[in-house]
């Protein structure tokens, strides 16, 4: 694959990276330089990332996309090809607190809902005084 702009590296492009992970070229930037893909090669002054950066890549927008913060998300990043267990654990409980989170969130939309739903039924039935 080649490199936005003519070059012709062995690798993936920002352009592309971005596309595929859904994140923008200035947000992958940043987490280039938190350090979270490792090294990452150039060619020319462009970069270009590995499929196992790309992957990492994913995993963080999804991490994002479920609301982790992006040291969170960034757990996902793998190193040699997996996250380290340390890793996962420490992502396993933050993933835990904000399913509780979320389902302590739905009940009360639950139960708001339930509620407007007996004020309009009680309006209905009284004839909407």
């Amino acid at each position: 694959m080649g490199v936005e702009g003519g070059g012709s590296v062995k690798g993936i492009g920002i352009g592309e990276a971005a596309r595929r992970s859904g994140l923008k070229r200035k947000a992958i930037v940043y987490i280039e330089e938190r350090g979270y893909l490792g090294a990452v090669a150039r060619d020319r002054n462009l970069r270009s990332y590995t499929e196992l950066q790309v992957r990492t890549l994913e995993r963080i927008a999804s991490g994002r996309l479920v609301g982790l913060r992006l040291d969170e998300a960034a757990l996902l990043a793998e190193r040699d090809g997996v996250p380290s267990q340390v890793e996962l654990t420490r992502l396993c409980l933050v993933t835990s607190a904000k399913a509780t989170e979320i389902e302590r969130e739905v009940r009360a939309w639950i139960y708001l809902f339930s509620e407007i739903r007996a004020i309009l039924d009680r309006e209905a039935t009284s004839g909407g005084r």
